[in-house]
């Protein structure tokens, strides 16, 4: 597939979505008080050689709750439950659900429990055909050109900071404490040119559903929240080993949540006592299996450790 044809189809395609949004049915109006919603992953232009799977994690805010999702991929609507109907600061965790070569525009919007509707949160991605070398297209910034009201993401001041300063340990265990610690502790630096009203660390195991703790100020602009194995999973060991991915989010005073760090997978959990050998986790079975397919068909979990590491492993 040409890559110039494919962006001028992506272009063409957003002017096109850009006057036909649909409707929201009650309430639209985009006011202080009105939800908020943005893209974590994928990142504008990412581009996705099969069979990496492509991953959507996303947010929505709002102080009255996320009710519902609407998910576009090139026009092409569908409506996505809220994880969580009662927290007003939502992760939504879900496969981008296309593997076909191709272009494919990402629009994303957010309803809370009082129907009003926030603006569209906007990417893309390309997926190369086989032997296709992809290669960024330079005609336009894709940002620019993906954002047709830049008002509706809030852009930091350069007064706001956000940063993960220390991780205590990068290897927890799970089930009993004579392997190790069985917890972690993150702070970060957070300076918010809005006032800060809370500081909060978002974490997932194998790239699941996300949990969050709150972070507790320590003064001199420095916030501490810990990761607990015993609070989140008592004495049990459901899994041999496990990749923890975290991230910090800052709401500013206004109810803005856009200060933030990108979701970081490289704490290590593994299971210690019933199951384990030596004080070390059992073999898990499913790192035997080294494609996607393999991985998913044996009912394992195909997980994404950086930019060109993939492992496959239990479900948790």
């Amino acid at each position: 597939m040409n890559v110039k044809k494919n962006f001028l189809f992506l272009l063409v395609l957003l002017f096109w979505i850009s006057g036909c949004t649909p409707s929201s049915g009650d309430t639209n109006s985009l006011g202080p008080d009105s939800p908020q919603v943005w893209f974590d992953e994928p990142e504008p232009g990412t581009i996705y050689y099969p069979p990496n799977p492509c991953v959507m994690v996303a947010h929505g805010a709002s102080p009255n709750g996320i009710a519902v999702f609407e998910l576009l991929i090139n026009g092409q609507a569908s409506s996505v439950p809220s994880p969580d109907t009662a927290a007003s600061l939502v992760t939504l965790n879900r496969d981008c659900a296309v593997t076909e070569p191709g272009t494919y525009a990402l629009q994303l919007r957010a309803q809370d429990n009082n129907g009003n509707w926030s603006g569209y949160a906007e990417t893309y991605i390309v997926i190369p055909g086989a032997g296709e070398e992809v290669v960024p297209p330079q005609l336009v910034d894709p940002i620019l050109t993906l954002t047709p009201n830049p008002t509706l993401t809030p852009v930091p001041s350069v007064s706001d900071e956000l940063s993960v300063t220390e991780v205590s340990t990068w290897v927890v265990y799970v089930g009993e404490s004579s392997c190790g610690p069985m917890e972690t502790v993150v702070t970060a630096h957070a300076v918010a040119s809005k006032g800060i009203a809370a500081v909060v660390l978002f974490y997932n195991f194998n790239g699941g559903g996300f949990q969050s703790v709150g972070m507790n100020p320590l003064g001199n602009d420095l916030y501490r929240g810990t990761i607990s194995m015993p609070s989140t999973f008592g004495n049990s060991t459901p899994f041999d080993s496990a990749i923890i991915g975290y991230q910090v989010v800052v709401q500013q005073s206004d109810g803005d949540t856009s200060l933030r760090t990108p979701v970081n997978p490289d704490i290590e959990a593994k299971a210690c006592g019933s199951g384990s050998s030596g004080g070390q986790p059992a073999v898990d079975a499913c790192n035997a299996f080294t494609s996607q397919r393999t991985c998913v068909a044996n009912n394992c979990n195909w997980w994404q450790v950086n930019d060109t590491t993939f492992i496959c492993q239990s479900k948790p």
